[in-house]
């Protein structure tokens, strides 16, 4: 029978529900979907978390396998992992967007799953979580934040009428210093652990 340390589930899914940000894709989502019906962006938002699930757990399971066949060891990625989600953060934190990119219904479920919900840092921390927590913590904490980011998508006009253009803004900034954070604390790990792997 398989334990799941409640603390850890909740630490791992904060973690990833910080990475994702569901409600930064809020605005992409309804400019994605805007000629789109209701059932239509319903759609759209469950093939999207759907997609962005199929991607976390493809790298929880097989990410640090594949990490060590191409040689790359675990504190080099959370260096390099780190370094992705710090850029991430400030660009959030600063307001600068990656792309504004418009398109079909199609591609726009494909944008957001990839790499709006499951981006570089998504993937990154994915890795990190399951080495951790262990795999079924960070299995189960990423796929019920992908649930809650599908939830919110599902919502999204409620949403935004309700927080509005700039309760958006400051939200996304305020969640962009935490994505800073934990890179800054990914970091210093990766660090510590070559160096102390080093030591002689």
């Amino acid at each position: 029978m398989v334990e799941i340390d409640i603390m850890n589930f909740v630490k791992a899914f904060v973690a990833m529900f910080i990475i994702i940000d569901p409600l930064s894709s809020v605005p992409i989502f309804l400019s994605l979907t805007k000629k789109a019906s209701a059932s239509e962006k319903a759609k759209a938002a469950g093939e999207a978390a759907f997609v962005a699930a199929i991607a976390l757990v493809a790298f929880i399971l097989l990410g640090v396998p594949l990490l060590g066949t191409i040689g790359i060891s675990l504190d080099s990625f959370k260096i390099g992992g780190g370094l992705v989600l710090l850029i991430v953060g400030i660009y959030t934190v600063l307001g600068i967007s990656f792309s504004e990119k418009k398109s079909e219904l199609d591609v726009a479920v494909v944008l957001l799953a990839v790499p709006m919900i499951t981006g570089p840092g998504a993937m990154s921390m994915a890795i990190i979580l399951s080495q951790e927590y262990g795999i079924f913590v960070s299995l189960g904490a990423s796929l019920f934040a992908v649930f809650v980011t599908w939830a919110v998508l599902r919502f999204a006009t409620t949403l935004q009428k309700y927080l509005g253009k700039r309760g958006f803004e400051i939200y996304s900034r305020l969640f962009g210093l935490f994505v800073a954070a934990f890179a800054i604390q990914f970091i210093a790990e990766g660090v510590r652990g070559m160096v102390m792997g080093n030591a002689p």
